[in-house]
């Protein structure tokens, strides 16, 4: 009797457990965006252009954040920074910041029906493979 009481609570609890736990990473995910953010148009103020590579980005932040807040399962653990450049020209047009995310359902449906990451960050989800283990795309625009 006490098992299948127990049994019966895991059942409830673990769920929003979990549901608890992916929105303190996505909360912790949108701060850093915003320090990205912030860092870039810092640099994109004092140099007329977006930074292209983590130096350039962590020149205007207290600190680059060394792992993304869904490192559970995927082989690289950090940010990617990726210059996008406008079609047949050398300028820059956004900066890509892509992460690895695991291919755990919970991660991944955060991150394909979080409205706010789709509309300000315009979040891409792809799906991994061997050229490309990055799941997850965020931008960051030049301020024209």
């Amino acid at each position: 009797m006490v098992i299948a009481i127990i049994g019966i609570l895991a059942a409830v609890a673990l769920p929003a457990l979990f549901k608890n736990i992916n929105n303190s990473k996505m909360a912790k995910l949108k701060s850093e965006l915003n320090a990205f953010k912030s860092s870039s148009m810092v640099y994109y103020t004092e140099n007329n252009r977006l930074p292209i590579n983590k130096n350039e980005m962590s020149e205007n932040m207290e600190e680059m954040p060394k792992r993304t807040p869904f490192t559970v399962n995927v082989r690289n653990k950090g940010y990617n920074i990726i210059p996008v450049y406008k079609k047949d020209s050398k300028e820059l047009e956004r900066i890509d910041i892509g992460m690895e995310v695991s291919e755990n359902a919970i991660s991944r449906k955060y991150f394909e029906k979080d409205e706010e990451l789709k509309k300000v960050w315009k979040c891409v989800t792809t799906t991994p493979n061997e050229s490309n283990i990055y799941g997850v795309y965020v931008s960051i625009y030049s301020p024209n």
